[in-house]
């Protein structure tokens, strides 16, 4: 299975790439495994945007194309709205599934303890319900500041390779309805 993913910023490209590579190495259990070919950042509030990397994804003829964007506007699901009527607008005629993930990625990050420790050496308690944090980003930075760290790409790169993608799924609906749109054709 070839995807090409869009989202809104380089640490949510990121983050999202590693967790579908990892929970997807083999796609429904064929022998095609998830090949990301193409990642792009866009501002999602402008549908010429939207519109331009489609167009530049089409000639490498995707299986299927994500889109993911923050919830953190209290107007998400307007903004689902105006993306998929872009989406309908460009002309793309492969397969281009929305979705809205969590307010902030950082939450995905913050649900497996564990998976922290590994990646920033020190102790960390993961959180049991990361969505419900009012500032996830804030708390993710704390975390790499105590670990010496910079919360750049890298790091959260880091991280997503870590995590117990099981164990974040249970404390994070918005990552499992994610998945449900990575996996579903």
């Amino acid at each position: 299975m070839r995807i090409g993913i869009i989202a809104e910023d380089e640490k949510n490209l990121e983050v999202s790439q590693v967790i579908i590579r990892r929970k997807f190495p083999r796609y429904k259990m064929g022998a095609d495994p998830i090949n990301i070919q193409d990642t792009r950042k866009c501002k999602l509030s402008k549908p010429d945007h939207i519109k331009s990397h489609l167009d530049a994804m089409a000639p490498r003829h995707l299986d299927k194309v994500l889109i993911g964007f923050n919830s953190d506007s209290p107007h998400w699901q307007k903004k689902e709205e105006a993306v998929q009527k872009a989406v309908c607008q460009s002309g793309y005629r492969g397969l281009v599934k929305v979705c809205a993930s969590v307010k902030e990625v950082e939450a995905w990050l913050l649900s497996d303890g564990q998976g922290m420790t590994n990646s920033l050496g020190i102790q960390c308690q993961g959180e049991r319900n990361p969505e419900a944090l009012n500032d996830a980003k804030g708390n993710f930075k704390d975390f790499a500041n105590r670990a010496d760290r910079t919360p750049d790409r890298t790091l959260y790169k880091e991280v997503a390779e870590n995590l117990d993608i099981d164990l974040v799924s249970r404390r994070c609906p918005s990552l499992l309805r994610f998945l449900e749109k990575a996996e579903d054709c």
